[in-house]
């Protein structure tokens, strides 16, 4: 009776995270845009999936500086000393988002990085 709830326990344990990415959806432009809007009640998701965004960029540049043991290697974009700041961020990524709407159809992190690109171009 013990190994079969243990059994059980363990088969919904590793079959939880299938169920939940289920739910999961994929956030594109018009997501993204219609999150990151002024008067979206989403706006705060917005600020964290813009924030893990621009960190998970930070992270693969990093890993491949170490990786190729090179410290030559730039983002897609390059902030100025210091950094900006979130809300800042956020009006690049949506002005850029209004600015081409054609691309809408991108995925949210693909979007928010070639906004900064342009924004802050490396030189």
């Amino acid at each position: 009776m013990v190994r079969l709830v243990l059994l059980g326990l363990c088969l919904f344990e590793f079959s939880a995270p299938f169920v939940a990415q289920e739910s999961v959806q994929y956030v594109d432009g018009n997501r993204l845009l219609e999150n990151c809007d002024e008067a979206s009640q989403s706006r705060m998701y917005c600020f964290g999936y813009i924030a893990g965004a621009m960190d998970s960029q930070v992270t693969l540049i990093n890993s491949l500086k170490a990786a190729t043991k090179t410290q030559n290697k730039t983002g897609i974009y390059c902030l100025p000393k210091g950094g900006i700041e979130l809300g800042q961020a956020l009006r690049v990524t949506v002005k850029w988002l209004k600015d081409h709407p054609e691309k809408l159809h991108l995925p949210g992190d693909i979007l928010i990085g070639l906004a900064l690109r342009d924004a802050f171009a490396c030189k």
